[in-house]
């Protein structure tokens, strides 16, 4: 028996930010250290900056989940080192798909004075929880995929592996949206 359920996301671009940073910082401290005449300290300040900043940008995430220690860990994966805290997984009882979405708005500055642009700087965040439940009743979140179709992936995956029932509540949703807009007559 497989006693191991890997679901690799992919780019999700969670690394990008801090990778395209560095790789700035990497590339001011090369040029200054070149122009001030101290070319020779390159390998030792601006090539290590550049380098981990390039291995930041490549960067991926996934979900692993090790039954035999009953654990499971969010990793990001850097040229297959894969980092993550472990945490605990308390005994499945049945395993669910659910969606989540965050609203947020954001603000623009003119001078020191807060605006709000109507109908813009409006941010909606849609993830693809999917969580345990456990036999003591409790609903423990596993991983919140961006895309739906990894979310499947993994909730299939959690069903053939510890042989136990799945619930998709988007795809009841999509089933049930789809059946009013035909009883509406679309």
């Amino acid at each position: 028996m497989n006693s191991k359920i890997l679901v690799h996301e992919g780019f999700t671009n969670n690394y990008l930010i801090p990778g395209i940073l560095g790789f700035i910082v990497g590339v001011i401290l090369s040029v200054i250290l070149h122009y001030k005449g101290f070319p020779q300290f390159f390998p030792f300040v601006g090539a290590p900056i550049i380098g981990i900043s390039l291995i930041m940008v490549s960067g991926t995430n996934g979900l692993e989940i090790d039954l035999d220690k009953m654990i499971f860990r969010k990793y990001g994966s850097f040229f297959a080192v894969k980092i993550g805290r472990w945490k605990s997984l308390e005994t499945p009882e049945s395993a669910e798909l659910s969606i989540s979405s965050e609203r947020t708005q954001t603000f623009g500055t003119v001078g020191m004075v807060g605006y709000i642009v109507p109908n813009q700087g409006k941010l909606k965040s849609i993830t693809y929880d999917v969580f345990i439940k456990t036999k003591t009743g409790n609903r423990q979140r596993i991983y919140d995929f961006l895309d739906y179709k990894n979310a499947k992936k993994a909730l299939k995956r959690i069903e053939s592996v510890m042989a136990i029932p799945i619930r998709d509540k988007v795809r009841e949703k999509l089933i049930e949206n789809i059946e009013k807009r035909w009883a509406r007559g679309w």
